[in-house]
């Protein structure tokens, strides 16, 4: 569960919007509960738990409360449903608190990169013994530069008491890391539903608000019903596409692999043997919860990373008894999530006609007479149907005049749908021309670089 509060865009009256979000299935955001209020302290915050709480019948008890840095959400959440079983930061408001602070302490632009690089190292540790050492050393660094004094007091006072709310090594396996999709729900009601605009009546930003949480609804029966690809399931296949041969993986047993990928080792652990989730890779044929890895995208960001699908293909090269289909077959562009309930309830001896059929296409061979026997008992079966006798009605008529146009029977020409009538009396707007050639941009250097690997093993070792 995620909380925070944020105003709206130019409200008149400079009223807050606060909002409780949850994640789905799919890793997607949804508001189950909002206030708009002129304050923003414990006592209305504890008025709106307590509201909720009366509204559900019961407590809320989250795996993980994630918030931003003020201390009066988790207070009042505290006070009115108890203490969930972890607390953590958000890390991109970490991060930012991080950046204005060195901005207005450090002058010096490189001394603060140096700085930000060994903040983002300390932060980036998983380990926690190797996590003190590092703390210890990077103060000592502070303490001892003039210009970071100043930073050095401000970490020490707000951050190194709460380590355990933003360091990597204390939210391994939350599941989540930072509060984007919230922050990107508040941005679509400030620019899409409310057109940037300064809203100075707060029955007209109900309406807007009222209006996006019914898309909303809407958007989740569709998905659910037709199915979609989510920014998980997209995450999920580019670390798919980027599995190569450097990754080498090591079987210890059935349960446990040993990535080796240039100078760094990960290991890689069976989580649960099955689940019915959606967040599915049709290629290795296992969900996001099957596999857990030691890297920081599996650990922290909770992706399947690269490594868990070297472990699954490693698997599947292994197993005789599994049959995939090609991935020249799929457009992952366009296939839904529903595909993935399709695939794997697809039985064994159906997976093997598809691919007997593949291999024969690729090898621009005919079909047997056992197959074409098995087609022809299939395409009786259709027609029984009254509704089967119409579709293949239509589909044949479509595919001879496929046949048609391609032997040059009838002209290519042909329409296949009704075009719009247009009037010809109708101004015709005038065609605006861009040039597509790029313009020379100046390197910029980037602001706040991070560590490279190098450099976080050289602060490691300085530590020490």
């Amino acid at each position: 569960m995620q909380l925070t509060h944020d105003g709206t865009h130019g409200t008149g009256y400079k009223f807050t919007l606060h909002t409780i979000k949850i994640l789905d299935e799919l890793h997607q955001g949804f508001p189950v509960a909002t206030m708009i209020s002129d304050r923003k302290d414990g006592k209305v915050l504890n008025l709106f738990f307590s509201i909720v709480k009366k509204k559900i019948g019961m407590n809320l008890r989250p795996i993980v409360f994630m918030s931003d840095m003020a201390e009066e959400l988790y207070t009042a959440w505290e006070e009115v449903m108890g203490c969930p079983k972890q607390q953590i930061f958000c890390i991109w408001h970490v991060l930012e608190k991080w950046k204005e602070n060195l901005r207005e302490k450090v002058k010096d632009e490189d001394l603060r990169d140096n700085a930000y690089k060994k903040l983002r190292t300390l932060l980036e540790e998983l380990d926690e013994n190797k996590f003190y050492i590092l703390l210890e050393g990077i103060l000592n660094d502070f303490n001892d530069d003039d210009q970071l004094k100043s930073f050095s007091q401000y970490f020490n006072q707000h951050y190194v008491p709460k380590a355990r709310l933003w360091a990597y090594c204390f939210r391994i396996y939350c599941k989540i890391n930072t509060n984007m999709s919230l922050e990107r729900l508040h941005k679509t009601i400030k620019y899409y539903y409310l057109d940037a605009k300064s809203v100075s009546r707060l029955d007209k930003f109900l309406h807007n608000l009222f209006e996006f949480i019914r898309d909303r609804i809407f958007e989740r029966i569709i998905m659910k019903n037709k199915g979609r690809v989510s920014y998980k399931l997209r995450e999920l296949r580019k670390r798919h596409k980027s599995v190569s041969d450097e990754i080498k993986v090591t079987a210890e047993d059935a349960n446990h692999f040993i990535i080796s990928s240039k100078d760094e080792v990960y290991y890689v652990s069976r989580n649960i043997e099955n689940c019915e989730c959606k967040l599915v890779c049709y290629y290795c044929r296992t969900c996001i919860h099957q596999f857990v890895c030691t890297c920081i995208d599996s650990s922290i960001k909770w992706n399947m990373c690269k490594h868990i699908h070297a472990v699954c293909q490693h698997i599947i090269n292994d197993d005789e008894n599994t049959i995939l289909l090609p991935l020249s077959t799929l457009d992952e562009d366009n296939v839904a999530s529903s595909f993935t309930d399709q695939v794997l309830s697809t039985p064994k001896s159906s997976l093997e006609n598809q691919a007997t059929l593949l291999a024969v296409q690729e090898n621009n061979t005919g079909p047997t007479n056992d197959e074409l026997s098995q087609i022809h008992s299939e395409v009786l079966e259709i027609l029984k149907s009254v509704k089967g006798r119409k579709k293949y009605a239509s589909l044949l008529q479509q595919a001879k005049m496929c046949v048609s146009i391609l032997e040059g029977n009838i002209s290519s020409s042909v329409q296949f749908m009704d075009r719009p009538k247009v009037d010809p009396k109708k101004t015709i707007s005038k065609q605006r021309l861009y040039s597509n050639k790029k313009k020379p941009t100046k390197n910029k250097t980037s602001k706040n670089p991070l560590p490279t690997k190098d450099e976080q093993n050289y602060f490691f070792h300085s530590s020490l």
